[in-house]
């Protein structure tokens, strides 16, 4: 195992060169789509130009929604390279990058490295992992630290040092998505119990926690140290507990949400999981850490009420790992599926609309007036992105409803 990664130099390096090529290429093209990516893109724009880099702000008000870490790296783009659509994204991108790098890590520790080579070819293609990779949302980074996490669980057997990484990639998981990185702490920990092991009785391990807690917890501690009750009101009360245990701006979806939107977002390579399955049945080969992850992230994010497509993202460098776990993948199947799988992502890519119709007229709109423009509130990021006008709208309800009050409604 120690000389793993000497030995497959060369697939790392085509990796990252093709991985980069693919999740980079024209990644400026499409104005800023989704919802959570302008809000996020907006936000590392407001901490750029106003040089508050502790707390986040949207809409000219503080923005406790989520963890600074994307939003930070993203500023720091801005003000290096200036605000644009290939700045909001590349952060994504990089970590997109990154997580094709260790799935072929990870599974070239019990399967072949040419396995381990298409398996991370498998996931640059895979239709929902490649669209997510090219936006500036926050859970191909989770996935990119979660990846590195069980990475160095998995060398730890052969290397003390590597408890130290386990605990620094935790705690940036959690500096990216909170409580989202919580799948992965509960597959290693499992993993742990599971294998009987006593790392708790390494220095290397409570130094990992340890520099957990400072990573994870410094930013948490300060915010709550100099706005108290808001931030706890906000990022506890307003986004974890009440994703918890309520529909959170989104139409109610099944507990099986996430299996229908994994099956389909894996297409064209669902239907060879069952022969991957297989043959982890017959030969038990596979990490047990990283099967554990696919389980919790499965498990964990059904049971929350509050769904989203991109939530299921870490799911898919399981699925990639189970699909090439075949004995013998044949070479035409494999160029034909992977050749297949990168012109629907280039057309799910072109496929993507321009901005709503009413954004553009909200921009002119702004150009005609003064005041806080008052705009529904589906468009409402990408009109704030797009303008420095301060926006107002009447969504009450809406978990950015604070942040966008109009005048003196409540």
């Amino acid at each position: 195992m120690e000389k793993l990664i000497p030995k497959s130099g060369r697939f790392i390096v085509v990796l990252m060169l093709v991985s980069s090529s693919v999740l980079f290429f024209r990644l400026h093209r499409n104005k800023l789509q989704s919802w959570d990516e302008a809000v996020y893109a907006e936000s590392a724009k407001e901490m750029a130009q106003g040089g508050d880099w502790l707390t986040p702000h949207w809409n000219q008000e503080p923005f406790y929604q989520k963890p600074p870490l994307a939003i930070w790296l993203t500023a720091i783009l801005f003000r290096w390279f200036g605000v644009n659509e290939l700045n909001a994204r590349a952060f994504s991108a990089v970590c997109g990058v990154a997580c094709v790098v260790l799935t072929f890590l990870i599974v070239a520790t019990f399967l072949p490295a040419t396995h381990a080579f298409l398996t991370a070819l498998v996931l640059l293609v895979t239709p929902h992992f490649n669209y997510y990779a090219r936006q500036g949302l926050m859970d191909v980074p989770l996935t990119a630290f979660l990846l590195l996490a069980i990475y160095s669980y998995i060398r730890s057997k052969n290397g003390k040092l590597w408890w130290i990484l386990v605990g620094c990639a935790f705690g940036l998981a959690v500096l990216t998505k909170g409580v989202a990185a919580l799948p992965g702490i509960l597959a290693v920990a499992t993993a742990i119990v599971f294998a009987r092991e006593r790392p708790w009785q390494l220095r290397e391990f409570w130094i990992g926690v340890s520099l957990f807690v400072v990573i994870a917890g410094s930013w948490h501690l300060a915010m709550l140290l100099v706005h108290g009750r808001p931030f706890v009101s906000e990022y506890i009360g307003g986004q974890i507990l009440s994703r918890s245990v309520s529909t959170f701006d989104t139409n109610p979806l099944g507990p099986a949400a996430y299996v229908k939107i994994a099956v389909l977002g894996f297409l064209p390579f669902t239907p060879f999981l069952i022969a991957g399955a297989i043959r982890i049945w017959q030969t038990r080969r596979f990490a047990v850490s990283l099967a554990l992850l696919g389980l919790f992230v499965l498990l964990l994010y059904s049971l929350v009420p509050t769904k989203h497509p991109w939530y299921i993202v870490p799911i898919y460098p399981v699925l990639a790992a189970i699909l090439c776990s075949v004995k013998r993948i044949p070479r035409v199947l494999a160029a034909v599926l992977i050749i297949s799988a990168a012109i629907y992502c280039w057309m799910l890519d072109a496929a993507i609309p321009g901005l709503h119709l009413a954004v553009p007229v909200a921009v002119e709109q702004a150009r005609k007036t003064t005041g806080p423009l008052n705009v529904p509130i589906d468009i409402a990021p990408a009109v704030l992105f797009y303008t420095d006008r301060k926006i107002c709208t009447d969504a009450p309800h809406h978990s950015m409803g604070r942040l966008t009050r109009c005048g003196s409604n409540p």
